[in-house]
């Protein structure tokens, strides 16, 4: 009875055990069911959407340390909130079809920097303006014998200082014959100032001016999202959620409570005029900050220049106009540059040109061409938000066919200067634009 006993307190008694064993397959059972119940609505609600055909913007970004976010590799999906593609994104985290790092002897390679203007996942990736003029270069006279290819390294909400580190970083290695700068006035100014950010103030780079230079600030580096743990995570997710219309759907509820809530518009400096687009992009700069804006932006396009003759191309800086701009109804314009109280709609462009000129910039236009067109057809060449349709996109390929198989010698010309910024450059009044768009 003793050892009995002794054994019972060393190693437990019997007593009780099949009762538990019970319990534990109970609990088991409860659980499978329970999963099993939360598991069917999801994938009704999953199957539901997907016999519907209902479809949700797929996620295509993935931060980066170096650019602040960049397209995932091999990431794809449909974008349904402005236009309806299915967007495929090449494994060097580009818009477009896989492409040879390796340059062959007899290759001509165009670099294209821009936005969202320039990425363009409102039209099948055939029809944007790179793709075009990619296949419409085929056949230009001073091409034969090489092999034209014009790579798209667009990426939605990129302001200048992005472009010219993706032109320092993903794009040099391909080694290309000419750089193309799509610069958009829409944004592009208040992409390249802090304080005038609103697409994603403090989470990008931006160059700002240190004792008569433009110095890189990086500090966004630090961000949790930044960092490469944080990285792998979100690329996860976001594969994950791309295969799942439910997820997102989720997601995109998400995003909206965001708008109604306001938590995704930045708070407005106190100091910033309410009108700060009008302010700062249709009249001469008279506030710090659109002086200041002005200034770095005009800096970075030197580097830009300067980068792109370091590495041996060309540099064209191509000037796409705004929706406002390029608009058949007069009244419309009229109404609009009153309540801006403003006298012309095309200061800056004026003002890029001559600055273009003054520095040897290399610099087109696309504002009469496409104002021209739109007069004649009475048709629309965009979709939303300054973005071109197909037939937008097919007047930029044959501006841009023209100009570069016409101009390809003086294009690859590489003017020198110092990559300082240069103040006191004399810019044309305010009036008519010039009907010339070459440069």
């Amino acid at each position: 009875m003793v050892d009995n006993a002794q054994r019972e307190l060393r190693h437990g008694s019997d007593v009780g055990r099949p009762k538990a064993a019970g319990v534990f397959r109970i609990a088991c059972q409860r659980g499978l069911l329970l999963a099993a119940g939360l598991l069917l609505p999801c994938l009704l609600v999953e199957v539901g959407l997907r016999l519907a055909t209902i479809r949700f913007d797929a996620s295509l970004y993935t931060s980066d340390p170096d650019l602040g976010w960049a397209l995932r590799p091999n990431a794809e999906g449909w974008n349904v909130s402005d236009g309806k593609q299915y967007i495929r994104i090449n494994s060097d985290g580009m818009r477009d079809k896989e492409r040879s790092v390796p340059k062959s002897p007899h290759s001509f390679r165009i670099a294209v920097l821009g936005d969202s203007v320039t990425e363009a996942r409102q039209v099948a990736l055939e029809d944007t303006f790179p793709s075009r003029l990619e296949r419409q270069l085929a056949h230009c006279p001073s091409m034969q014998g090489r092999t034209v290819e014009v790579l798209n390294f667009g990426v939605p909400g990129y302001g200048t200082a992005q472009e010219l580190l993706m032109l320092r970083g993903k794009a040099r290695k391909y080694r290309p014959d000419l750089v193309l700068l799509e610069f958009y006035f829409g944004n592009d100014l208040s992409d390249n100032l802090r304080e005038l950010d609103y697409t994603k103030p403090g989470g990008r780079p931006y160059f700002v001016e240190k004792d008569g230079r433009l110095v890189l600030d990086d500090s966004f580096k630090h961000l949790p999202e930044m960092q490469p743990g944080a990285i792998r995570l979100h690329n996860w997710l976001a594969d994950l959620m791309n295969h799942s219309r439910l997820l997102l759907l989720l997601e995109s509820a998400k995003r909206k409570l965001h708008d109604i809530r306001g938590e995704t518009v930045p708070k407005r400096d106190p100091f910033l005029p309410e009108n700060y687009i009008q302010t700062v992009v249709y009249v001469p700069p008279r506030s710090p900050y659109a002086v200041q804006t002005w200034r770095v932006t005009e800096g970075t396009l030197l580097m830009l220049r300067d980068e792109a003759t370091s590495q041996g191309a060309g540099f064209l800086l191509l000037d796409f106009p705004m929706s406002m701009q390029i608009s058949a109804d007069r009244q419309r314009q009229q109404d609009f540059m009153r309540k801006a109280g403003i006298d012309t709609l095309y200061y800056p462009n004026q003002r890029l040109e001559s600055f273009a000129q003054e520095h040897g910039i290399a610099y087109l236009s696309l504002r009469n061409p496409v104002a021209d067109y739109v007069l004649q057809h009475h048709q629309s060449v965009t979709v939303s938000a300054g973005h071109f349709n197909e037939v937008g996109h097919g007047i930029v390929a044959d501006v841009l066919y023209d100009h570069v198989c016409n101009r390809i010698d003086q294009l690859l010309g590489h003017p020198t200067s110092s990559n300082r910024l240069e103040p006191g450059v004399k810019y044309p009044p305010q009036g008519r634009p010039s009907r010339s768009f070459g440069g």
